[in-house]
Parts: C-alpha cells; structure tokens; sequence
C-alpha cells in the first residue's frame, strides 16, 4: 500500500484500545440490535468467508497475467493465519464474553480449544492481509475487498468474541504480511527475470 501511515496510525490505535477494550466491549454488548446481531452472524459464518476467498482466488485465476499471485495470494493467507495463530497460543487472551461474562448473540457457535483465543482476531488477519495485493492488482476491487474486511472484523467485535484491539493488531498484522509477500515476490521475480536474461 502506498499510504504508510496506516501502520503507525493502526498500531497507535491498537495501543489507546488496549486502555478502553472492556468499556467498548460492555458498550457494545448493552446496545446491540437484532437486526445488527443477523448481519453480524452472517459475516462470521465460516463457509461465506471460504467462499468469498474462493471467489477471489477464481477472480486472480480468470485473468492469465494475473495468475502469477495466486501463490503469493495464498501464501499471505496462510502465513498471516500461522503468525495469528502463533500469537493466540503465546498471549492466551480470554475472549470479552468469557471474561466480561457477556451474553452470548442466539446462533453464535463457539468452540473452546487452547488455541481458540481472543489476540489477535485470525479472520481479519487473513481477509486484511490481501489488502496489499489487491492495491497492486486490482486497485478498483480493494475499494468493495476493504468494506468487507471492515464488516467481518467489526461483526467478530460486535459479537464479543474479539476485543476492539485483537482486531486492530490483527489489522496491522495482515496489511504486514501482505506488504511483506509483495516485497519478496517483486525481488524474487527480478532476481528469476535477471537470470533468465
């Protein structure tokens, strides 16, 4: 991404949550919507957001020139998933309706296991991390991939599953990991293009 002001304003933004997470969370949770909790359900059902990265795998594939990144499409994917991952078991953060003893919202499954733990947010991690590539590739497209982004990590929030500030260093942490695929595809492809040369 061109604007790099996003990294340091997402990681300050992620600190000052850090001071506000739990009144933002009971906040939330006083004032929800059911309207808001059917649409907040819908954006965290894991088969949409399988569907949606199939799409856009297909998009990537559809186009010939565009072919080349589906590996670092996937790689940004998969590797900002293995980080979160990673974190959750290392931080061991509680999760805002465990630890605030918040209502869960009708239809919220939950699975516990040792990994399954609030910092960072996984999903946003992974949908955010194909922001960079989308910027590069097909800057028109990022415009409805960010607002969806936005919605699946907001939902996650909403729903008490995440604190406001799992999202935002799970934000910043997918935005890395794609900037950082985009970095080594650029120098491995002009390293290969210079050999075969």
């Amino acid at each position: 991404m061109s604007k790099k002001w996003v990294y340091p304003l997402l990681f300050i933004t992620t600190l000052l949550s850090l001071v506000y997470d739990k009144q933002i969370s009971i906040a939330i949770a006083q004032n929800r919507l059911i309207i808001l909790n059917n649409i907040s359900l819908w954006f965290i059902n894991l088969l949409i957001i399988i569907v949606i990265f199939l799409l856009m795998t297909a998009l990537f594939f559809w186009k010939r020139n565009k072919r080349k990144w589906l590996i670092p499409l996937w790689a940004s994917i998969s590797l900002s998933a293995v980080i979160a991952t990673i974190l959750k078991v290392l931080i061991q953060r509680t999760r805002p309706f465990e630890t605030l003893s918040l209502p869960l919202v009708q239809g919220v499954d939950y699975a516990f296991s040792f990994w399954n733990t609030s910092f960072p947010s996984l999903h946003t991690a992974a949908v955010f991390s194909l922001v960079p590539i989308l910027d590069k590739e097909f800057p028109k497209l990022k415009w409805f991939w960010i607002p969806l982004a936005l919605l699946i990590s907001s939902s996650r929030v909403y729903l008490g599953m995440h604190y406001l500030s799992d999202a935002l260093a799970a934000c910043l942490l997918g935005l890395l990991v794609g900037q950082g695929i985009l970095i080594l595809e650029k120098r491995c492809f002009f390293r290969w293009k210079k050999k075969k040369s």
